[in-house]
């Protein structure tokens, strides 16, 4: 979970025919936009305004979550500014967290270590009314190394839970632990010498999938 140090915080005020939200948020567009479509108000009739984040880590990048959206039900029932922060066990229901991964890795490689064969398969959570996001956790197995044969497959489970979001760095973030480590220390057989050397043996000048070349790589750091 994101937990930044301030929890998500509003104030919704509606007045002359349109709405103001004072919103700690990573981005004013997207709750506009939101609160805009479910309230029935023109875009330039919502106003979206935020001066100080608080912190954020993706959790307050969405659109709008629950609360947003009672913040501003609450403020129209009784016709004055409404005020609604949550408190820190809140931030562990319904403002977004990692979603769940499980990585499935297969590898194949020469007698001298080098990557001939990678297979990158992820299952990971989503949410049965979020089809657009999903943790690409796989993205960066095609990035690092320049496996010829190579195969990435996502599946998300749709539930109706809590659900996942953006979090600190995007989805590639769980897959790179998998990645780095799982291809270099646990192919059977090879010395510890070797296990320090097979980064090396498979780093690649250039990105798998564009062919596009590197200004640097690894072996230059």
């Amino acid at each position: 979970h994101h937990n930044p140090i301030e929890p998500h915080a509003n104030v919704a005020h509606f007045h002359d025919g349109g709405l103001t939200v004072y919103q700690a948020t990573q981005g004013t567009t997207p709750p506009q936009a939101t609160l805009s479509y479910l309230f029935e108000l023109a875009p330039e009739k919502v106003r979206v305004i935020n001066y100080f984040t608080g912190g954020g880590f993706g959790t307050k990048g969405s659109g709008a979550w629950g609360h947003d959206i009672a913040c501003v039900i609450a403020a129209r029932a009784v016709g004055r500014p409404v005020k609604l922060a949550l408190m820190r066990q809140q931030m562990f229901a319904g403002t977004g967290h990692r979603g769940e991964t499980e990585m499935a890795m297969q590898v194949g490689t020469d007698a001298g270590g080098k990557m001939e064969m990678l297979a990158m398969k992820t299952l990971t959570q989503g949410h049965q009314n979020q089809p657009q996001f999903f943790e690409t956790a796989g993205f960066l197995s095609n990035v690092l190394y320049p496996a010829e044969n190579f195969e990435m497959t996502h599946r998300v489970a749709r539930n109706n839970i809590a659900p996942p979001t953006f979090m600190r760095a995007p989805g590639e973030a769980p897959g790179a632990p998998c990645v780095l480590v799982g291809c270099t220390v646990r192919m059977e057989g090879h010395t510890h010498d070797k296990r320090i050397r097979l980064p090396f043996a498979n780093t690649s000048a250039y990105r798998l999938e564009t062919r596009v070349a590197r200004s640097s790589h690894r072996c230059q750091c």
